[in-house]
């Protein structure tokens, strides 16, 4: 379930070995499921810049030019070249050319360092669309070329056991802090997904705005919002379905609303036509007239508030 605290675990391309040897490809996995389109994690994971605020290792990078005698693309693409700049306490700071080899939209994106017939190290994220967003699946591997652990195991080849394991140490807890802020963008990028109503703006007396919570004993109201635009949910009363517009991950925050909020307008709404308890069906209605004033959306962690052309705020709710 997304929200939930992400880990590691130390991985090998085959054995490993007794002792383990980098042979055996040492690496770690680092995996997480993210409340939100592949199309919204994949503009992330592709931004080769991404995990430079997030990493105590890894510095930033940029693109090489393409370059067309050598059939050179342009990144980010199958072929492109990048430069990653690295700092570490041991050695200091230091660059390395990657070269892209996985690229296939919304579903992979991967490079290897160095020569990319024998690359020191490999790197690659994996998408597995869900029904409730994707599937992100980090992973690197150590060698088999040489690398700046090099050296060391030839200095010391009594230690390879744990100059590889102290390397895969240092990078599963960077990797984590990666995917956490992937999860945590992403998520923050598009309304998609399962939402429970937590409090309603109403009209009160004298035509002011009133808040209601929506505790847990009351009947639940919920909303899906896909990222096709499909919207279905309870009213906590009758079902009801329909679309949205704006819906769409990664868009201007502040491009259409006065509000500053990113835009988000429900279509036409069909529901089932049950009756319930006065108080039930006028909560219902509120949440009806809601939706049908709803220009534009924000989310802040595990919590969507929709607003009205105005920025007022209609409802929000907590993700499921």
């Amino acid at each position: 379930m997304t929200g939930e605290a992400i880990g590691w675990q130390a991985i090998w391309a085959s054995g490993p070995s007794e002792p383990p040897c980098l042979a055996d490809g040492p690496g770690a996995l680092v995996e997480a499921d993210i409340a939100a389109p592949p199309a919204a994690v994949w503009a992330i994971v592709t931004d080769i810049s991404f995990g430079a605020d997030r990493s105590e290792e890894f510095l930033g990078a940029r693109w090489e030019p393409a370059a067309p005698e050598s059939g050179r693309p342009a990144g980010p693409a199958l072929g492109a070249v990048f430069v990653g700049r690295n700092r570490h306490p041991a050695i200091g700071e230091w660059e390395v050319r990657c070269f892209v080899h996985r690229y296939l939209p919304e579903r992979e994106f991967g490079w290897v360092t160095t020569d990319p017939d024998h690359p020191g190290a490999q790197w690659w994220f994996s998408l597995t669309p869900t029904p409730t967003g994707t599937r992100l699946a980090y992973r690197c591997r150590i060698g088999p070329g040489p690398s700046g652990l090099t050296p060391a195991i030839e200095r010391m080849p009594d230690k390879e056991p744990r100059i590889l394991e102290r390397r895969v140490g240092e990078h599963g807890p960077n990797m984590v802090r990666v995917v956490e802020a992937i999860r945590r963008v992403a998520e923050r990028s598009t309304p998609a997904g399962t939402w429970r109503l937590s409090n309603l703006v109403g009209t009160g007396a004298g035509g002011r705005p009133e808040t209601s919570s929506i505790g847990a004993g009351d009947r639940a109201v919920t909303m899906t919002i896909g990222s096709d635009g499909t919207v279905s949910g309870s009213d906590g009363c009758n079902r009801f379905m329909g679309t949205s517009t704006g819906t769409e991950p990664g868009l201007d925050m502040g491009s259409s609303t006065s509000s500053g909020r990113a835009p988000l307008r429900f279509g036409p709404l069909a529901s089932t036509r049950m009756a319930c308890e006065p108080v039930v069906m006028a909560r219902a209605e509120a949440f009806a007239r809601a939706l049908e004033h709803t220009a534009g959306w924000s989310v802040e962690g595990t919590t969507l508030s929709l607003y009205d052309a105005a920025g007022a705020v209609l409802a929000s709710f907590t993700r499921v």
